[in-house]
C-alpha cells in the first residue's frame, strides 16, 4: 500500500501487505518485507524488516544479481559499513 506521493526505484521488491508513508522514497533493488510500515526513505539495495520498518542489512543478492563482485558484496555485509566498489586485480 503506497500513501500519496511514493517514489520507488527500479526492480524494488515490496512484499505483500507493506505500508509506505506519503512523500517517502524506495531506492532501486530495494527489498520491504511482507507486513512492514515504512516511515523513512530506504536507500538503494537496501532491506528494512519490521512492524516499524528499520534497514536490517543490504540486499546482497540484488547485489550479486546485478552483476557486483564478491569483494564487494562481502564488505557491504553490515548496515553501518561504508560500500565502495573494489577494483579487480
Amino acid at each position: 500500500m503506497l500513501a500519496g506521493h511514493v517514489t520507488v526505484g527500479d526492480y524494488a521488491i515490496l512484499g505483500g501487505g507493506a505500508a509506505v508513508i506519503q512523500f517517502s522514497r524506495v531506492g532501486a533493488h530495494a527489498f520491504l518485507g511482507g507486513m512492514s510500515g515504512l516511515e523513512n526513505d530506504l536507500i538503494p539495495y537496501g532491506m528494512a524488516l519490521g512492524n516499524r520498518a528499520h534497514l536490517s542489512g543490504l540486499n546482497i543478492i540484488g547485489l550479486q544479481r546485478r552483476g557486483s563482485r564478491a569483494r564487494t558484496s562481502t564488505a557491504c555485509a553490515g548496515p553501518t559499513a561504508r560500500c565502495s566498489p573494489t577494483r579487480a586485480r
